[in-house]
């Protein structure tokens, strides 16, 4: 188990994904990480709106953001390891279609 997530975040794996949205996403991307909130915040360690919404845990962390320059929601995630990364990942994106 991972005390601090922060200070080994050179132990976890991750992986970056672009996933690209339509145009009328522009005003809902509030609602959707609202929603992304709700559905996590339970067994969230931490919670961060600085940038998106980052949501830590025990065993992985998420940031969720839309991009500045492009019609893109960047998600990024980490985790202790390849089988909880693809999960993860696969769950988040999911909350994204």
């Amino acid at each position: 188990e991972i005390n601090n997530i922060n200070s080994r975040k050179s132990d976890l794996l991750n992986i970056e994904n672009n996933v690209t949205f339509n145009p009328i996403w522009g005003g809902r991307t509030s609602k959707i990480l609202m929603e992304i909130e709700q559905k996590y915040k339970n067994k969230a360690k931490k919670i961060i709106k600085l940038d998106g919404l980052t949501m830590e845990f025990s065993d992985y962390w998420f940031n969720v953001r839309p991009s500045n320059t492009e019609p893109l929601i960047r998600l990024n995630v980490e985790a202790i390891n390849k089988q909880l990364l693809d999960q993860k990942l696969k769950e988040i994106k999911e909350c994204l279609q």
